[in-house]
């Protein structure tokens, strides 16, 4: 199952398409040029995903439709300060929201950058076991779940 297709008609979302994950950094400078006139409305991120290693990809999305939006909007939600949760991620586009988070961890097949700003956190960051060896319940057993 694949996420549905959607044709915004934006210049940029097309020729990330066309490129299928193949970015090089010209073709990176080559995207960002065409999503400049869409900044003010969109977000424009560029990560590896540790699995398609080297394959990069960029995400699209509407401005405020991010991690660390989701994850401020739970907190006021609920009523629970974000020093209290625990933040899970494989990839530096992750930080976004995990840095907000009192507890981070990272999956041990996250991107080698994101381990260390997850370890950054001290006694409250930690590196799991990759998501092949079910590496959640290890970082939940270290928090304490």
């Amino acid at each position: 199952m694949y996420p549905a297709v959607v044709d915004t008609g934006i210049e940029a979302e097309k020729t990330l398409k066309e490129l299928g994950g193949k970015v090089s950094e010209e073709d990176k400078k080559k995207v960002e040029e065409l999503y400049k006139p869409y900044k003010d409305r969109l977000a424009l991120s560029w990560g590896i995903h540790p699995i398609a290693n080297p394959r990069r990809f960029g995400a699209i999305t509407i401005k405020d439709a991010t991690k660390r939006e989701g994850a401020m909007a739970i907190s006021k939600s609920l009523g629970i300060a974000l020093e209290n949760f625990l933040g899970v991620g494989d990839n530096i586009m992750d930080w976004d929201f995990l840095e907000l988070c009192g507890f981070g961890a990272a999956m041990g097949n996250a991107t080698e950058e994101l381990k260390r700003y997850v370890m950054g956190k001290g006694d409250q960051g930690y590196v799991g076991k990759s998501v092949d060896e079910n590496g959640i319940i290890g970082i939940f057993d270290h928090f304490g779940f």
